[in-house]
């Protein structure tokens, strides 16, 4: 019996009694679970392609040191398990009582232990490392560590509580400061926004290789040298792709149109809210459902965090939009820090099943929510991230801004792995690639105009 199944049965007095294959099934189907009614199977591909696939690949194709990995192949599976383990658990020991947890077992315990879960098997005896896609990895990496400590995998420690505390305090003073902006910047600053203290964002991100070179520092930084650094990427042709044309027309000179907007970073939210107030002032006929994430989760914003945004004194106009059912929130958004629609939960199914369009922020929804269908996609991205950089082709390192419309039921990069050989210069860096980016899809719909 491993040493981990031994600590199980003498830390949950249920399991006392259970076979140990019992217990890997138990474990993995809770770890793996979601926190409310999860959509059925039917339901999800109502809404996506039979070929849906939320993510780039599996966590445990790591192990063969795919070519695909690029830099990342420099740390061996095993290591890089333990690195990633390691840097959850310091996160962790932040608070006091989790520490105390923590200690009792031993740091280096509690990684042996999370490692032996991955080699648990499910019911279809599936392996645990088998069933992770890899951009959730870090999210189920903290499930694991928080059921062997608190015996629930649900259990909360938002470890960006402070980050986000500073950016309530100046995203409603950077909004004072640009009341006059136009929809058009309301909507690239919203998205310029996610660079805001990505340096100290940085120090807690377990994700793909980032690029700093474009990131607006607040170490020190006044709220003017903030709005000056957020206007030159607006301005100072920072834009890689624009579709606001196309939403304008679309959407704020459309009629009835039920728009869902998924979220994704706290400061960003701020900003994305108070252009949904603002088009909506424009255009009373349109609806707007908001989906933070259920709790949370990495840097992103919750379900909480909306309804405490909306007191804020620039969005009370929204607030009472909100009153009148022109904006609404979902409560029950994604119990993760990206977009996976297998673990959509039905509340969230009804919503996009009405919805005419859908706009979804953040590098790594991105990649993980090609194959919608039945609505038209808009996505806003800063490019910074190395998957991203190759899905988009866009240099990280240029920082550029997309805001990209995707057809109804196309995808607008496809083929990841091949960017272990494909290779294209972009802003004087030579990147790898996908098969076709984001870049080319879009020159290829201008094209066809």
């Amino acid at each position: 019996m491993s040493d981990v199944l031994n600590y199980l049965k003498r830390f949950i007095p249920k399991f006392k009694d259970l076979k140990n294959r019992e217990i890997e099934n138990y474990v993995i189907e809770i770890i793996m679970g979601t926190p409310y009614e999860r959509a059925s199977i039917n339901q999800v591909y109502d809404i996506v392609q039979l070929d849906y696939y939320p993510g780039l690949f599996q966590m445990s194709e790591r192990i063969e040191t795919p070519a695909f990995l690029l830099e990342e192949n420099e740390v061996p599976f095993e290591k890089w398990l333990s690195q990633k383990f390691r840097s959850e658990i310091e996160q962790l020991c932040k608070s006091e009582s989790l520490a105390k947890k923590i200690n009792k077992v031993g740091s280096e315990k509690l990684i042996q232990f999370c490692i032996e879960i991955l080699e648990f098997k499910s019911e279809k005896n599936d392996y645990f490392a088998d069933l992770i896609v890899n951009q959730e990895y870090s999210d189920i990496f903290r499930r694991i560590i928080m059921f062997l400590i608190t015996g629930t995998p649900f259990f909360i420690y938002n470890n960006h509580i402070s980050f986000n505390e500073i950016g309530k305090k100046i995203a409603p003073l950077i909004l004072k400061r640009t009341e006059a902006y136009c929809l058009r910047d309301r909507l690239f600053q919203s998205i310029a926004s996610g660079m805001i203290g990505m340096d100290i964002k940085e120090k807690t991100i377990s994700t793909a290789p980032i690029s700093l070179n474009s990131s607006l520092s607040l170490d020190g930084k006044s709220i003017d040298e903030i709005v000056d650094g957020l206007d030159k990427y607006i301005h100072n042709n920072k834009i890689g792709i624009d579709c606001f044309g196309q939403y304008y027309n679309e959407v704020i000179c459309g009629e009835n149109i039920n728009i869902v907007w998924f979220t994704d970073d706290y400061i960003e939210t701020i900003f994305e809210m108070k252009f949904i107030e603002e088009q909506i002032s424009i255009n009373d006929t349109l609806t707007f459902t908001l989906v933070p994430r259920y709790d949370s989760y990495s840097n992103d914003a919750s379900y909480n965090d909306i309804c405490d945004m909306l007191e804020l004194d620039e969005l009370q106009n929204l607030k009472e939009y909100h009153r009148i059912g022109k904006f609404n929130i979902c409560r029950n958004g994604m119990d993760i820090s990206t977009i996976d629609f297998f673990r959509m939960s039905f509340e969230l199914y009804d919503i996009v099943r009405r919805a005419d369009i859908c706009v979804i922020s953040g590098a790594r929804a991105f990649e993980m929510t090609q194959g919608l269908k039945k609505v038209v996609y808009y996505t806003g991205i800063a490019v910074c991230k190395s998957y991203t950089e190759s899905i988009t082709g866009f240099s990280r390192k240029s920082g550029k801004l997309i805001f990209l419309r995707q057809d109804v039921g196309e995808y607008s990069f496809k083929g990841f792995r091949d960017r272990a050989w494909r290779k294209i210069v972009d802003d004087n860096e030579i990147i790898n690639v996908a098969t076709i980016t984001a870049k080319e899809y879009y020159a290829e719909k201008k094209n066809d105009k």
